[in-house]
């Protein structure tokens, strides 16, 4: 979630402070909470919705105490994966206005990993795997949780198991994977299987 602070003047003297314009939010997770502070002007103020539509799970409240507040709410959690550009009015007692600078809701599908129980691996020559991921907001960055990989093998930030190892055997590894939203999932243990015989070696041995 980026939190940019910003400041908007409308007429007679209105003015709205400390907006997060910038929302990235996972599917039916995020909790959101936006507080559009007001000053200036004369109470009760109204807002409504001025440009755009709100994700599902996503709502405003209707000031209901116009005659202390000053301050609105968006909150909500988000129910449906959603891109859209929504911008608020609001007016005083006296006509006044302002228009908020635009919001930027961006939900996603929530974070889901797509890994085998076992991964077979090549000794003696390249062995190259890609650990898969759906939804979040990329780049997944993935990590060794647990154990040890095979000697020759690494794992690259983008999930890319590759490398030469000429130690056979099998490694029990646990991974995890984390997106820019902050959702973090950890895969079950994956046996790494590198033949214990040189398969290239022991063809030759027949020919």
């Amino acid at each position: 979630m980026t939190i940019s602070a910003i400041s908007a003047v409308g007429t007679n003297g209105m003015a709205i402070s400390s907006i997060p314009v910038d929302q990235h939010l996972s599917l039916n997770r995020t909790m959101l909470e936006i507080e559009i502070q007001i000053s200036g002007g004369t109470s009760p103020y109204v807002m409504e919705l001025y440009r755009g539509t709100l994700p599902d799970g996503i709502t405003t409240n209707t000031n209901p105490f116009p005659s202390v507040t000053t301050s609105f709410f968006i909150n909500g959690t988000p129910t449906a994966v959603n891109f859209s550009n929504v911008q608020f009015i609001i007016q005083d007692a006296d006509g006044g206005v302002i228009v908020t600078d635009p919001f930027l809701f961006n939900v996603y599908n929530n974070l889901a990993l797509i890994v085998p129980s076992s991964v077979s691996l090549s000794r003696g020559s390249e062995s190259s795997y890609q650990l898969m991921s759906t939804g979040g907001r990329s780049p997944v960055i993935w990590e060794v949780k647990k154990g040890s990989l095979p000697d020759g093998i690494t794992l690259s930030e983008s999930g890319l198991l590759s490398g030469i190892t000429d130690v056979g055997g099998t490694s029990e590894v646990t991974f995890t994977a984390e997106d820019q939203l902050g959702d973090k999932l950890e895969t079950d243990p994956v046996s790494l299987v590198v033949p214990s015989i040189h398969v290239a070696a022991f063809a030759d041995a027949y020919v």
